[in-house]
Parts: C-alpha cells; sequence; structure tokens
C-alpha cells in the first residue's frame, strides 16, 4: 500500500460534501496504489520572500511517485459540469440542488503552478527541475458529462477510474510527457515529505516509574498536528490556550515545519531555561547526507531555527550593532528590561541587514506591547512576513502583557493534555480565563498537600517527600523538580540540603540532586512529578503562581502551604 499522510482519512470531513467526495478517492488510492507512491491529503503552503509572498496555496491531493514524478489532484463533488454559454461551473448534490463551483481544471493548474514555484524556491531545491503536472478527480460523475475544453479525458478521473485509479492517476502523468531527472529520484519525495508530512509530533521522554503516563501524554498530544495543518493556511495568528494545552510543543514544532520549509525561523520566549528547553528540542544543524540512491537523505539535513530568549536576543543584536548596554543601576531593572533592552533592538535592527522570515514566540502573554515592535522588524518583510504568538490568557505573572499584533480571533487550545485528570482539576481551581478547559488524560492519584508552620516544619516536610520519592518509589532525579514563590531568599535554598539530597539550579542535575527552580522561571516547562513549595496566603499573586506551579506536574503533584489555623 502507498504511504498515506494521515494514515487514516479524518472522520470529521466525512459529513461534508466536499470531505465525502475526498473520501471516496482517498479509499480508491488506499486499495490501488503500491508501496512506492506517497500521497498527501489537503496540502497547504506558505510563500515566502524568494516567491515575491505570493498569495499562498492548497491542493485537495499531492501524489508522488520517484519515477514518475508529482501530480496535483484537485477533487470536485456532485454532478460536475460547465455552462457553455456564460462559462460558469456547477456541482449539483443529490436533492438536484445547483451549486456554483470553481472551474476545477483552473484551480488544479493554478496549484501546479504555484506549489512547482514553492519547490523550486526551497533552498535544497533551488533551481532545480520539478515534473509536476496535475489532474481533477470527479467521483461524483462521469466524464461524458463534463463539456468543457479544457476537461481532457485524459487527466479527468470520473467514477469509472475510480475502480483502477493508478491506471488513472499513471494516465494523468504520462500525459504530461513529464521529465523525471536522477535528482528527483534520489531525492523528490524526500522534499515532499519534509515539507508536508510530519510523522515525529512530540518529542516527550518516557520516565521508567511514570512510563504508562507519559506513553499516554505522547497519544494525546500527537491530533495536535491538525492545529498545525490549520496554521497552514494564515500568515499570522494567535494560539491561545491553557497550562498543559501543549502550546510549547506546537510553537516547537511549527518553527522546525517552516525551517524545513526552507524558511529562516526564529523561536524566542520570556524565559532563559524555556529557551534553554526548547534549544535541545531543536537539534543543531548537522551535514546531509550526500550518498547516492533513493530513500538516503540527499541534501536535506536537520532544519535550521534560531532559538534565542527575548532579552538575550535584544542583547546580542545591540552588541553586533555597536550598542552600548550597560548595566541596569539599582532599582531601575524594570525600565531596563521593559524599555531600555527592547529599544535597542530596534535600533540594532536599523544597522544590521540579517533578518527571518518568520517569528515564533512563545509565552506571548508576558511579552509588553511594546516589544512586539523590534519584533516584527526583525522580520524580512514586517507587514508580510510569518508571526505567530502563542499564549496563555490566564497567566499574568509578570503583569506586562499588552495587545498581541494579531486581529483576527485567536486559535483556541481548550484540552488539557499535559496533566492528569487528577492535578487538572487542581489547576482549573486557579484559572480565570476566556475559555474554560478540559482533561483527557489518565485520571491519576490526588495531589498532596501538607500544611507547616514555620520554617522547622516546611523543611521536614520537604525532606521527607524527597525521600520517599527519589528512595522509596524510584522516581529519577531528573524527573522531579521543587518548585517555590521565592529565588535566593528561599528558606530551602539557603541550606539546599535535606539528608542525602541536594537541591541544585543546575540542569541536568547530579546523582542525589533535585533541581529547584522558582515558578516565575519554571513558566512554561514541566516535570513527571512537582513540588510546589513555600506556598502561603500571604505570598502575592497566590491564584497565579498555583495555578502556573500545579500545572507543571504531568503525573504526580505534591503541594507544601503554610497553614495560619
Amino acid at each position: 500500500m502507498a504511504r498515506f499522510h494521515p494514515s487514516r482519512f479524518p472522520d470529521e470531513l466525512k459529513a461534508d460534501r466536499a470531505g465525502a467526495a475526498e473520501y471516496a478517492v482517498f479509499e480508491a488510492l488506499v486499495d490501488d496504489l503500491p508501496d512506492d507512491w506517497l500521497v498527501v491529503h489537503r496540502v497547504r503552503w506558505i510563500d515566502g520572500p524568494a516567491q515575491g509572498w505570493r498569495s499562498d496555496g492548497e491542493c485537495d491531493f499531492l501524489i508522488a511517485h520517484p519515477e514518475r514524478g508529482l501530480l496535483v489532484l484537485e477533487v470536485k463533488g456532485g454532478h460536475v459540469g460547465a455552462d457553455a454559454a456564460t462559462g460558469k461551473w456547477t456541482s449539483t448534490d443529490a436533492r438536484g440542488t445547483a451549486h456554483e463551483i470553481q472551474d476545477p481544471y483552473g484551480q488544479a493548474m493554478r496549484s501546479k503552478y504555484a506549489l512547482e514555484r514553492h519547490l523550486k524556491a526551497h533552498p535544497k531545491w533551488k533551481g532545480r527541475h520539478v515534473p509536476i503536472g496535475h489532474a481533477v478527480a470527479l467521483p461524483g460523475c462521469l466524464k461524458t458529462g463534463v463539456a468543457a475544453p479544457e476537461a481532457s479525458d485524459a487527466i479527468t478521473i470520473d467514477a469509472d477510474d475510480l475502480n483502477r485509479p493508478r491506471e488513472a492517476i499513471e494516465r494523468a502523468l504520462d500525459w504530461w510527457h513529464l521529465t523525471v531527472h536522477d535528482e528527483w529520484t534520489r531525492d523528490g519525495l524526500t522534499l515532499v515529505e519534509r515539507l508536508f508530512v510530519h510523522r515525529e509530533f512530540a518529542r516527550l521522554r518516557l520516565g521508567a516509574r511514570l512510563g504508562q503516563h507519559e506513553r499516554e501524554f505522547l497519544r494525546l498530544t500527537a491530533p495536535q498536528s491538525r492545529v498545525l495543518d490549520q496554521l497552514r493556511n494564515y500568515r499570522r495568528a494567535a494560539i491561545s490556550g491553557c497550562a498543559g494545552s501543549g502550546k510549547t510543543m506546537l510553537a516547537i514544532e511549527k518553527a522546525r515545519r517552516l525551517a524545513d520549509e526552507g524558511y529562516r525561523v526564529l523561536l524566542t520566549c520570556f524565559n532563559r531555561a524555556l529557551a534553554e528547553f526548547m534549544r535541545t528540542q531543536l537539534p543543531p544543524p548537522r551535514p546531509a547526507a550526500r550518498k547516492a540512491g533513493a530513500g538516503q537523505l540527499g541534501l536535506f539535513g536537520d532544519p535550521e531555527v534560531e532559538v534565542e530568549h527575548f532579552h538575550a536576543l535584544a542583547a546580542r543584536w545591540a552588541k553586533r550593532a555597536g550598542i552600548a548596554l550597560e548595566e541596569p543601576a539599582p532599582g531601575d531593572a524594570d525600565r531596563f528590561y521593559d524599555s531600555v533592552v527592547p529599544e535597542a533592538l530596534l535600533a540594532a535592527t536599523g544597522r544590521l541587514a540579517e533578518r527571518f522570515d518568520a517569528v515564533i514566540v512563545d509565552e506571548g502573554q508576558d511579552f509588553a506591547e511594546a516589544w512586539w515592535t523590534p519584533l516584527q522588524a526583525l522580520l524580512s518583510d514586517p507587514d508580510h512576513g510569518i508571526l505567530y504568538v502563542f499564549y496563555d490568557d490566564n497567566q499574568t505573572l509578570y503583569r506586562r502583557g499588552g495587545r498581541l499584533p494579531i486581529d483576527t480571533p485567536p486559535f483556541a487550545l481548550t484540552t488539557n493534555l499535559r496533566n492528569t485528570r487528577a492535578i487538572h482539576r487542581e489547576v482549573v481551581r486557579w484559572y480565570r480565563g476566556n475559555d474554560a478547559p478540559d482533561a483527557i488524560g489518565p485520571e491519576g492519584e490526588k495531589p498532596e498537600t501538607l500544611g507547616y508552620r514555620d520554617e522547622t516544619g516546611l523543611r521536614e516536610h520537604v525532606r521527607r517527600v524527597l525521600h520517599r520519592l527519589v528512595h522509596d518509589e524510584k522516581v529519577p532525579e531528573k524527573d522531579l523538580v521543587v518548585l517555590s514563590p521565592h529565588g535566593k531568599t528561599s528558606a530551602l535554598w539557603r541550606d539546599p540540603q535535606f539528608g542525602n539530597i541536594r537541591l541544585t539550579d543546575a540542569w541536568p542535575p547530579a546523582p542525589n540532586h533535585v533541581q529547584f527552580s522558582t515558578v516565575y522561571a519554571f513558566k512554561g516547562l514541566e516535570r513527571p512529578v512537582v513540588v510546589l513549595a513555600e506556598v502561603a496566603r500571604t505570598t502575592g499573586r497566590l491564584e497565579e503562581i498555583r495555578y502556573v506551579g500545579s500545572s507543571r506536574a504531568r503525573s504526580h503533584l505534591v503541594i507544601i502551604e503554610e497553614r495560619t489555623d
């Protein structure tokens, strides 16, 4: 059987008229095409600066073969025909209602040329020949009912043809007299797959003890790739989601996919630790394999994405542009980081020629409104360059988030895919966003809540919890983190030794060491097990701390809170 993407036709598309017609074609191709064919359903792409920011493209099916070339297939349902007098095309449904449609052959031809330009502009394929043709599938009618000069029988696949679709596909490719060179045979399908087929979506590591939950989270995260497919239709978009809805993994994967398409991509965020994590999920480029023969990577290596947190990015650009940034004066840190550093980045863009084709921002709620101007100035085309912003409208820990530079309504991610349902119930107590989230993960254990009255009680709880988790329950140290609202002033950090376990701010932790972080610095990150300590009712912004801190735990949560009663 041919390689299909997606491997199964999406159930939600079968109900509408267009989807039903595509389903008929999909099933016919599944039954008849052999292993050396590749079929991609509902292909979308965004044109970049190399194409002069032309309109973006799409096609219903893209069918590829290493020795026969590439076929763009447009599908129209119902009884399709053209009026000879007016030239208008209609599709008549089963109830006899005629719907005006676009000329399917014109659509297929435009998609073919647009896709050919897109492939030729890819930096790993630039200037190479693309053997590409187009055809139209009409599963609801016969060719005799289609009267139009451009509707050649050779490139028309009707209801009868779907009984032997391989023959029809090969007939259409033969009609175009395509010249298939060695480079297409060797690397053509790799090019198509790198651009339009995304098998590995979430790269989550599986822990030994917590493996069952982790495998379930991995399974639940995979369908989020459909959101990325939707984003193919948008050059700029905001994506809103609760903690645990997969925003960071979506941002990472979108950056990787855009880089695969040949764009120079910046992935940025507010937190240094989050930037370091995202960088580990996008391996640095390595030399591409250049061995001859089909199935090799050929021209293609790992994608290139620049990952940097906002202030480090601004400081680096300022230094390269010769703009001095002195350390902030005592008491002036807020103004320095909120205004001085972003203004230096904007000034640097006026002196440096370097630009990005796409900018992706994670944790966008932490970006001040004035920061969007220098970020957009980093784009090769500030007006049309690709910009995606992922944000949580419930999080206001830094209280600087303002209006986003995107006017269209956000895509809403309302499902928590990170936490067990038991942890989710704790998290949602502190949620104040617009779209109430739900959870579909495993039930898991109820979060533990321990109370303390003084520092001695706090430290004793932490010592016992860490000993039990690491030594008795065999939780690997790398799967565990202790979070606090406080930093270096924390009662835990002043003396970080707890029995034979020591807290550390280093990552990864050494044996018998457990990572310690503030809730603020850990935003956007997660661990299978979280100990949220030093939670006091007198702590400022208690709701946000409880929301962010609790939602970092995927499988188990321990809350150590101060008791005053």
